[in-house]
């Protein structure tokens, strides 16, 4: 065990020790996928929210896509579902029939007995202490581009492997590995060379000649309950908070991290914790070393006040130790900017709002504010003072628009003001992995 991350290693020890009468566990669902979407529809439509579904805090663990279709079943609701939105409900209840036990998910025929012999895995095997699915992973792209540089063929070629499953129905795994070779377009060439990094992965090496990269990417983690409203989840792997295209507070764009997550999913709220360790900003024309560390901190409360209001609080921290990860900010109910203080103010501490409004049975309105640093004194002089860093976001989906039925359109504005997420070294800036 290295000494950087011993605190929060012990902090995951000690849950562990509390939590020997697990009940059943799911993993979730990874994030960018269609079924996200899918449930934004269903609980706009329906007209209130899902149990044990805020969608402000992705990923969404399975069986709870599934227990929030069985309530939508349930429903004396007036939302006309189309065939199309009883398509997609019937395959994440086949994507997941590990809970949702639906028959439909069966093959009629699997190949060689072995594989699919249900319809959403390659293979699947279940019994009463072990359970898995295992599905390849396969992308194959082409196109041509007219860019002013490197013009000519694009291309994505990836392969790989994706297995879930649980042991004992006590602890939840996933893991993922791909391997990637892929020619972008000419703007994402142009971010890696001023960036350094590709979006959504961490180290790369060129690929037969320039604008070319090759690049593996591999995740994981597992996921068990403390506490029957408690989760606790420990890997390698992304999260998402907030209910737009992008988020001022924490967004999948980087690469995946090392994480310790607490969800706590009580009355109407639900409570998020997470503890990480990234990497900081690293020259990546340097031969094979060790990238230096960085770590952070983060808390969100979402409160659904209302059957169609959606409140959230966000607060995080992001820091360096030479000796490791701070205890102070293990500490899961707390104000970071109070302990941030305490400690000297020697990090970088931001806070934020969030909100939801679903109408109508088919728009909902939501946003974020995000807030760094504030001087009011010099913000009432409206002269652009660099010190007052702050952002804010505001978004619409409109669902099946102009009485067009699967029709959904969202448009969305972010503005973030220059020198947030930045702080007096860059040791503790805001970002991950370049």
């Amino acid at each position: 065990m290295t000494q950087p991350f011993r605190p929060l290693l012990s902090f995951l020890a000690v849950f562990i020790c509390l939590s020997h009468q697990a009940v059943s566990q799911s993993t979730f669902q990874p994030l960018g996928q269609d079924a996200y979407h899918w449930m934004d529809r269903f609980e706009i439509k329906s007209g209130r929210f899902l149990p044990n579904i805020h969608t402000s805090t992705k990923p969404f663990l399975r069986n709870d896509i599934v227990n929030a279709l069985a309530s939508i079943d349930t429903m004396k609701t007036k939302a006309a579902w189309s065939n199309v939105d009883q398509q997609n409900m019937q395959w994440l209840r086949i994507d997941n029939h590990e809970w949702s036990k639906d028959t439909a998910a069966r093959s009629r025929k699997p190949i060689l007995r072995y594989f699919y012999k249900n319809k959403a895995n390659l293979f699947y095997y279940n019994d009463v202490d072990f359970m898995v699915k295992v599905d390849p992973v396969l992308e194959l792209g082409l196109g041509y581009e007219k860019d002013p540089f490197i013009p000519g063929r694009k291309f994505v070629n990836t392969r790989g492997l994706e297995l879930r499953g649980w042991v004992s129905r006590k602890v939840g795994f996933y893991f993922y590995a791909a391997e990637n070779q892929m020619r972008p377009p000419y703007f994402v060439q142009r971010y890696v060379a001023e960036h350094g990094e590709i979006p959504h992965a961490g180290y790369y090496k060129l690929f037969k000649g320039p604008g070319a990269y090759d690049y593996f990417n591999a995740r994981g983690y597992i996921h068990f309950k403390v506490l029957k409203p408690i989760g606790l989840t420990f890997g390698m792997d992304r999260n998402f908070i907030g209910n737009g295209e992008r988020s001022l507070f924490l967004s999948n764009f980087s690469n995946d991290y090392l994480f310790l997550k607490l969800q706590t999913k009580v009355w109407k709220l639900n409570y998020t914790n997470i503890f990480a360790q990234g990497v900081e900003s690293y020259d990546v024309n340097i031969a094979d070393h060790l990238l230096p560390k960085r770590y952070a901190a983060f808390h969100h409360l979402s409160l659904n006040a209302t059957p169609w209001l959606n409140i959230g609080l966000f607060e995080g921290v992001v820091f360096a130790r030479t000796q490791g990860y701070e205890p102070a900010y293990l500490i899961p109910v707390i104000f970071y900017r109070s302990v941030e203080q305490y400690l000297g103010s020697p990090d970088n501490a931001v806070m934020g709002l969030d909100g939801k409004i679903n109408l109508l049975r088919s728009i909902s309105l939501y946003g974020q504010f995000i807030l760094d640093d504030l001087n009011v004194s010099e913000l009432r002089k409206f002269d652009g003072y660099w010190g007052n860093k702050f952002g804010g976001q505001a978004g619409f989906k409109y669902i099946d628009a102009f009485t067009l039925k699967n029709l959904d359109l969202q448009g969305e504005i972010n503005f973030v003001k220059p020198y947030t997420y930045s702080h007096s070294d860059t040791i503790s800036s805001y970002t991950n992995y370049n």
